[in-house]
């Protein structure tokens, strides 16, 4: 069992498909969660889950998850089932939010080898093309809603401050914190404590990039990754072009 979405708050269980007994995962949100926000939050917490679910329901795709069952809702839970998957990256780069204990030892366990996490950022660069020819589909930042639906600041692109808008390339800026934190451990290039502040200063510090803090990564991607950090869009390769680079350096 493992944790995925927005704060862990999804608990992944395995689970059988009856009618062809294959395997598949259900995702269950249990509502006692929300006991810690204001009661003025709770609503937009709940709407934002289902409408993540929801999303992924129109979402047909090799590389987004295989929606099974489409979301329900009882007093005290929301839950939904998709292909089989025993848990999120975040959990295998050693979060366990909302996992019982004691973590189950193939999490525990669980590493990441160098030839699969190339094989993936190439499988997510493909969902990444998909996703922004097609769907055309991005989440706005805004101040006033909980932290826990927003987007993570850490890996939130810094045109989001400077610019005030964004487009595509804003998650590729998201994808290369994201390898930078396969590379490190499950740590970002900065934490920016939950707070915008926070933010900005990140934002001021990747103005020049500290390569020394970049030699976590493998020398023939470094400075490709260095592109996708660069707080200019326009210079941050698109989800093909880094596709082809990963491909090119397996």
């Amino acid at each position: 069992m493992g944790s995925a979405g927005p704060g862990l708050s999804w608990r992944i269980y395995g689970a059988i498909k009856r009618s062809t007994k294959q395997e598949a995962a259900v995702f269950v949100f249990e509502k006692r969660l929300l006991e810690k926000y204001a009661k003025k939050d709770r609503d937009l917490i709940l709407d934002a889950l289902k409408k993540g679910v929801q999303q992924l329901a129109k979402i047909k795709h090799p590389r987004v998850l295989s929606l099974q069952h489409p979301i329900e809702e009882s007093r005290d839970s929301l839950a939904f089932a998709t292909e089989s998957c025993f848990a999120s990256l975040a959990n295998c780069l050693g979060c366990y939010d909302n996992i019982t204990q004691p973590i189950p030892k193939d999490i525990e366990d669980y590493k990441l080898y160098d030839a699969e996490i190339r094989h993936g950022i190439v499988q997510l660069c493909d969902g990444l093309t998909f996703l922004h020819n097609e769907v055309k589909l991005f989440r706005e930042y805004e101040a006033n809603l909980p932290a826990i639906i927003n987007p993570r600041l850490e890996f939130m692109a810094p045109e989001y401050h400077l610019l005030k808008s964004y487009d595509t390339q804003a998650d590729m800026f998201s994808l290369g914190m994201m390898i930078y934190a396969l590379y490190n451990r499950g740590k970002t290039y900065f934490d920016c404590h939950e707070n915008y502040s926070g933010f900005v200063k990140m934002v001021d510090e990747l103005k020049m990039i500290n390569m020394t803090k970049l030699n976590v990564l493998p020398a023939e991607v470094r400075d490709h990754v260095k592109m996708l950090l660069s707080v200019k869009p326009e210079l941050r390769p698109d989800a093909g072009q880094f596709a082809k680079v990963i491909r090119m350096n397996k």
